[in-house]
């Protein structure tokens, strides 16, 4: 049954857990004579990695959602969080990434945001300068 219907694993282990509790049920009230639970194996199936991943992003409409939301938030920093938000989006970077840019490392240039980024190069201790 678990195998032919394509159950995720969250839902197999909660299968499992649901028999393991009727059988130490019947167990305890001397339903049966033993656990057939007790040597139980599972063949674990491989996780729909790919399929998972193409889900990770946002529509357009939905990204103005979001962004939206953001803005109208009660709270002090709405704004920021929703500047950061589209940040993210338009430059590609990672929460982590973004939220490390000092303002002194943005600049303007032909009307376009360049940001500099200071990384150590781990074969080379000297810095280096990326502009994204």
């Amino acid at each position: 049954m678990l195998y032919k219907e394509d159950y995720k694993r969250g839902t197999i282990i909660q299968l499992k857990a649901k028999i393991n509790h009727i059988m130490k049920y019947s167990y305890q009230h001397d339903y049966i004579s033993t656990l057939p639970t007790a040597n139980l194996e599972i063949n674990w199936p491989r996780e729909r990695k790919k399929s998972e991943i193409e889900e990770k992003f946002l529509e357009n409409d939905e990204l103005r959602k979001v962004i939206d939301y953001l803005e109208h938030l009660q709270s002090p920093n709405h704004h920021l969080y929703a500047s950061l938000c589209e940040w993210m989006v338009l430059t590609g970077m990672r929460f982590g990434e973004a939220t490390t840019i000092q303002v002194k490392n943005v600049y303007k240039a032909n009307n376009k945001y360049f940001v500099e980024i200071f990384c150590r190069n781990l074969w080379n201790i000297g810095l280096q300068r990326l502009k994204i």
